[in-house]
C-alpha cells in the first residue's frame, strides 16, 4: 500500500498567480529576455515562443535561439545549444510568436538550457526601433526562472514569463500564453458559472478542490462538482467571501472540501464555482493558451479545459483556455501492468499544498 498526498490537476503548481504584466524594451544589441530552463525529455527543439506587446517604428531583424546556460546560470548566447544555430526574426505583429530554428537544438533529459531573444550585436534596434517583449505576469519561482539583459547585464526575475519552446513531435514545455484573466462575475451575468471539464486516467475519490480567484471578490457562491449528466455529486457552499479572502487584491487559492465521492476513469466531470449573490462579484484565474496543444505544460493540463454556462443552461467548454483548478484525491487505483492495480490512499490530515509520498 503506497500513502500519497496529492492535488491532482493544473492548480498543482503551486505558487502560480497573475503579477501586473510587465514588458521588457529591447532596443539594443545588448538587451535580451530569455527563459532557463531544465529540459523535460531529450529530443529536438525547433521552435521557440514569445509574445510581443508593441512593437515601435520599424525594428530590424532579432536573434531568436536555444542556448546553453553558462556558469552563472545566464544564457551563453554565444553556445547555441544542441548543434543549433541563432535564428534570425523579425516581429512585424504583435501577440504571440512561434519561430521555427532552421537548425534546430537536440538536447538531453536534464540539460540546463535557455530559450531567448535578443538585439542582433550587427544591425541592433534602437530607442525608435523596437519592440517590448512580456516579461512577468506568472508567479514567484525559481526553476525555471526569467532572466532579463539590459546594458549587458543579465538579471533573474521571479517569474515564468511568456517564453516557450516546442520539440518536433509538438509538445511545448512552457507558458505560451496570451493571457492570465478573470471575468468578474455575478448571479445576473452571463455566464453565471465559470470551471473546468475533466476526465481522470484512474478511478478514485475525490473530497475536495483547489481553485484560484483572480484577485479579491465580494459575492457569495458555490464550489460544484457534476458528472457528465449535470449531476450534483458534491457542494460546498461560501455563503460570506470573508471566509477565504485573500490577503490583498492580487488574488488567493481557495481549498474547498465535502464529502468523499467516487470518481470513474475517463468519464466526463465538470468543477464550477456558481455565484449565488446579485451584484457582489467573483472572478476565476484562467489561462488563455495560443493553442490547445500548449495546455499540456499545465499539470494534467492535457485533461482539463474551460467551461461555462448562464441559468444551468447548456455548456460552452473553450479548448484554448484553462482555469487554475485542481482536485483533492484519495483511494486512487491505478491500473497496473498485471491488471490488478496499485490503491493510493490520501491523507487529508497532511496539510493542504505539501505532497508526501511514504
Amino acid at each position: 500500500m503506497s500513502v500519497i498526498k496529492a492535488i491532482w490537476g493544473p492548480a498543482s503548481l503551486v505558487g502560480w498567480k497573475k503579477d501586473a504584466f510587465i514588458t521588457h524594451d529591447i532596443n539594443a544589441g545588448d538587451r535580451a529576455l530569455a527563459w532557463c530552463f531544465n529540459a523535460p525529455k531529450g529530443g529536438v527543439i525547433n521552435a521557440v515562443g514569445i509574445y510581443i506587446d508593441a512593437i515601435t517604428g520599424n525594428p530590424p531583424a532579432y536573434d531568436v535561439g536555444v542556448y546553453d546556460q553558462a556558469a552563472g546560470g545566464e544564457p551563453d548566447t554565444a553556445s547555441p545549444a544542441g548543434g543549433s544555430a541563432t535564428q534570425s526574426y523579425d516581429f512585424t505583429v504583435t501577440g504571440w510568436h512561434w519561430i521555427t530554428l532552421g537548425t534546430p537544438a537536440t538536447v538531453n533529459v536534464g540539460d540546463w538550457l535557455a530559450a531567448a531573444v535578443k538585439g542582433n550585436v550587427g544591425t541592433p534596434p534602437d530607442g525608435g526601433n523596437f519592440v517590448k517583449v512580456r516579461k512577468r505576469g506568472f508567479g514567484n519561482v525559481t526553476s525555471p526562472r526569467l532572466m532579463y539583459q539590459q546594458s549587458g547585464y543579465w538579471y533573474k526575475e521571479r517569474s515564468y514569463g511568456n517564453i516557450a519552446v516546442r520539440y518536433n513531435d509538438g509538445q511545448v514545455h512552457g507558458v505560451a500564453c496570451v493571457n492570465l484573466f478573470a471575468t468578474a462575475f455575478d448571479q445576473a451575468d452571463t455566464p453565471d458559472e465559470l470551471g473546468c471539464k475533466f476526465t481522470l486516467p484512474f478511478d478514485c475519490k475525490c473530497f475536495g478542490a483547489s481553485v484560484g480567484f483572480h484577485y479579491e471578490y465580494d459575492g457569495s457562491f458555490e464550489v460544484r462538482l457534476y458528472d457528465a449528466a449535470d449531476n450534483v455529486l458534491a457542494t460546498t457552499v461560501v455563503s460570506d467571501p470573508d471566509y477565504v479572502r485573500g490577503p490583498g487584491s492580487d488574488g488567493f487559492h481557495g481549498q474547498f472540501f465535502f464529502d468523499s465521492v467516487d470518481l470513474t476513469a475517463g468519464l466526463t466531470y465538470r468543477l464550477t464555482v456558481r455565484s449565488t449573490h446579485a451584484t457582489g462579484t467573483i472572478g476565476i484565474a484562467e489561462i488563455t493558451f495560443d493553442a490547445e496543444a500548449s495546455r499540456d505544460f499545465m499539470p494534467e493540463g492535457a485533461r482539463w479545459e474551460h467551461t461555462d454556462r448562464t441559468d444551468l443552461g447548456a455548456w460552452t467548454d473553450d479548448h484554448d483556455k484553462l482555469p487554475y483548478m485542481a482536485l483533492w484525491l484519495e483511494d486512487m487505483t491505478i491500473p497496473g501492468g498485471n491488471g490488478n492495480g496499485v490503491v493510493a490512499v490520501v491523507h487529508a490530515s497532511v496539510p493542504p499544498g505539501i505532497p508526501v509520498v511514504g
